[in-house]
This record gives structure tokens, C-alpha cells and sequence, in this order.
């Protein structure tokens, strides 16, 4: 499952370069394929988590309490993957469109890099105007992103399904350091570049 995901998210931002020229027909090719992989990788997710379940009550019948943990574990993790997911294909369906090439040119700087807060809490914009929160090895919040008239940004945030979306503004001192807080007039916490 990851090594689709990974795939999906490498040739994502190349697909998004070409986005920036008009061509209806990329458009409704890309919409297919991405159509396509959604619906490949809900069947194959699907299958593996039945899979999975059957093993763990195997394990469960045979008295193996601790390969049914190992069985439950990569359960939990299938399941958090394929929400995380659902809720980054929301997030890109909700996303403004591509962003003329002059702001485009404007932001790349920022984007594409990792960003720290003090917390350590990973913060990854992309050029296309979407991002995510990672702490250690798990998203905590995927966002949308677009730069304001202030040339701050303002990042709509959803922690997860059923959450609610929370805005918060992040202002690029320069390019190694930001800061972002609750409103434009309260920027109180540091990131930085790792």
C-alpha cells in the first residue's frame, strides 16, 4: 500500500506543473487517471483489510495473542492510511485553483521544503496550495494554503474527519524563518527550516 501512495504523491506535483497551462484535455486525462487510481487502490485496500481480518481471528483461535497484535497493528494502520487519504482528495477537491504563474513564482521558495516548529511538528507546503502537519511518523492535519494581499498565508486545517476546520496565518520572515499564529495580528510561534 505505501509504495502506491508514495507513487501517487511523487507524480502528483509533476501533473500540477502542467496544470499551469490551459489544456482541457490533460485536465479530463489526469481527472480519469486519478479516478482510476481512487478506485484501484479502495479495492485493493479493501481486499488487504479482509485479508488481514481473517488473519488476525486465525491467530486469534490458534491462542496467538501476540501475531493477532502484530495483525491488528498494520489493521489500524491500513485504516488510518486509507483516511488520510480520503480526507488529502477532499482537501485537493476543496483547493483553489492553480495559482497564476507571477504568485506561483512568488512562493516557490517556501514550498517544497520542511519547515519546523520548535515542537519539531513538520509543516510540507506544496505549490499547488495544499500541505500537511506531520509529528513523527504520523499526519496530524492536511491543509489548503493561499497567500493573502498582506503576503501572509492563510491555511485552512482539518485534523481529521468529523474535525473541524481551523484557520491559522503564518507570515515568511525570510527564508529560513516564519511565524504563524491564530490571526494576522498574532504570530507568536517560530517555524523553521530544517
Amino acid at each position: 500500500m505505501k509504495p502506491i501512495a508514495t507513487l501517487i504523491f511523487t507524480l502528483l506535483p509533476m501533473a500540477t506543473a502542467l496544470r499551469a497551462v490551459e489544456a482541457p484535455e490533460f485536465d479530463r486525462l489526469r481527472a480519469n487517471y486519478q479516478a482510476a487510481i481512487e478506485r484501484a487502490t479502495k479495492t485493493l485496500t479493501q481486499s488487504y483489510l479482509i485479508e488481514l481480518e481473517k488473519q488476525r481471528g486465525s491467530y486469534e483461535r490458534a491462542s496467538k495473542p501476540d501475531a493477532g497484535n502484530v495483525v491488528q497493528a498494520e489493521i489500524n494502520a491500513t485504516k488510518q492510511a486509507a483516511a488520510s487519504a480520503e480526507l488529502a482528495r477532499k482537501l485537493q477537491a476543496k483547493s483553489p485553483p492553480s495559482q497564476d504563474p507571477s504568485v506561483a513564482s512568488q512562493t516557490h521558495w517556501f514550498a517544497g521544503k520542511t519547515w519546523l516548529t520548535d515542537q519539531k511538528t513538520k509543516w510540507s507546503f506544496n505549490r499547488k496550495g495544499t500541505g500537511e502537519k506531520v509529528r513523527g511518523h504520523d499526519t496530524i492535519a492536511m491543509f489548503t494554503w493561499k497567500l493573502l494581499d498582506s503576503g501572509n498565508l492563510e491555511l485552512t486545517e482539518l485534523a481529521g474527519a468529523g474535525k473541524p476546520a481551523t484557520t491559522t496565518y503564518v507570515h515568511f520572515k525570510n527564508k529560513s524563518e516564519a511565524w504563524f499564529g491564530s490571526s494576522e495580528d498574532k504570530l507568536d510561534n517560530r517555524l523553521h527550516t530544517e
